[in-house]
């Protein structure tokens, strides 16, 4: 009688242990950003680009731009945060800013936001185009002066 209660337990046992508990919801891989080279340089312009890793993680799920800054620890008032509103079929994004100060090292990344947790690219750097000023020569025999300046692509 012993037996057949220990038995009785034991597969009771074996019954609550063996209920399927887990989640049945697909491991998702989290996004990346990855930031990539500006284009379009100019003194008071630049496009920052950017490309995605999403692996089936849908569009309408994430938020994703730049944040870009004076400031390489992104932690002051300088920082600001732009969000692009599309991508293309390579997952590659792309915006440009304009009216920034000439001759300005900026540092930029990539970022996507996904499930309220927010993924950075690499920082990077660019340095709006300046005033080039090239100073010549002065003949004193005819009195003039030769010199240049550069204005950049703006």
């Amino acid at each position: 009688m012993r037996k057949l209660k220990y038995l009785s337990l034991a597969i009771l046992a074996l019954f609550f242990v063996g209920c399927d508990n887990e989640n049945d919801d697909p491991v998702v891989a989290d996004p990346e950003a990855v930031t990539q080279d500006v284009i379009d340089l100019g003194m008071y312009s630049v496009t920052m680009s950017g490309s995605l890793v999403l692996s089936d993680i849908k569009k309408e799920e994430i938020a994703f731009g730049f944040e870009y800054s004076t400031d390489n620890t992104f932690s002051g008032p300088a920082t600001k945060k732009v969000k692009c509103p599309l991508y293309d079929a390579d997952f590659a994004f792309k915006i440009p800013l304009t009216n920034l100060p000439m001759g300005t090292e900026f540092f930029y990344r990539a970022y996507v936001t996904y499930k309220d947790v927010t993924y950075y690219g690499e920082i990077k750097s660019f340095t709006t185009v300046g005033v080039e000023v090239r100073t010549g020569d002065i003949d004193p025999d005819n009195f003039t002066v030769t010199s240049s300046a550069g204005m950049g692509n703006d």
